[in-house]
């Protein structure tokens, strides 16, 4: 069976968007999966300058145009897409999500994590919020006692692997960056070869 690494950033739209297309793919062709964090790069979203530059210009266009799509996207999956208000304890975070990497409920968190990031709540998304959320009743001791050298070791696992945006996919020895290769990883694991041959 291959296995299969996805990272997601809980906090970017376009990277969620991809949590519940991947479950749907691993019904039908199930593989060991890890859920991994990921900090994509932050979107631009700069307001106009007087001086505004051409590239700046198109820049903005290009990232309202993903906002847009990602919007009826989001739509579509029963997923809001408001602007987040809340304040978000983003190490905590990436640590929860670690702790259930390998667990069935680790989409559920991601899912309730986008949920209430983009449903525009103003709860913080602190110790409080993610021991309710993800269960882990430890997760504050936990993090205290190891918390600081796991991230450090993750992140230095995300920069060996050469990924720089989320959502990305590590099926087996083949590294995918983004959901529109679902249907060629989908491939990968049923078997396949989704990359052309001579």
């Amino acid at each position: 069976m291959t296995s299969l690494v996805v990272f997601v950033d809980p906090l970017r739209l376009a990277s969620v968007l991809a949590v519940k297309p991947t479950l749907a793919m691993l019904a039908q062709c199930p593989a060991e999966v890890t859920w991994l964090p990921m900090r994509a790069p932050k979107e631009f979203r700069q307001p106009p300058a007087l001086t505004d530059t051409v590239r700046e210009r198109h820049q903005r266009v290009r990232q309202a145009y993903r906002d847009h799509d990602n919007a009826r996207y989001a739509a579509w999956q029963g997923l809001p897409a408001g602007m987040p208000a809340c304040q978000v304890d983003r190490d905590l975070l990436d640590y929860a999500l670690l702790l259930l990497s390998r667990d069935a409920k680790a989409p559920g968190l991601l899912l309730e994590v986008a949920r209430h990031w983009f449903g525009s709540s103003t709860v913080p998304i602190d110790a409080q919020w993610l021991v309710a959320a993800s269960g882990c009743t430890d997760l504050q001791l936990n993090y205290s006692r190891e918390g600081n050298s796991t991230l450090v070791a993750h992140w230095a696992l995300v920069a060996d692997l050469g990924i720089f945006d989320a959502p990305a996919f590590l099926a087996g020895d083949h590294l995918f960056i983004g959901r529109q290769h679902l249907p060629a990883i989908e491939t990968l694991l049923t078997g396949g070869t989704p990359f052309p041959t001579n």
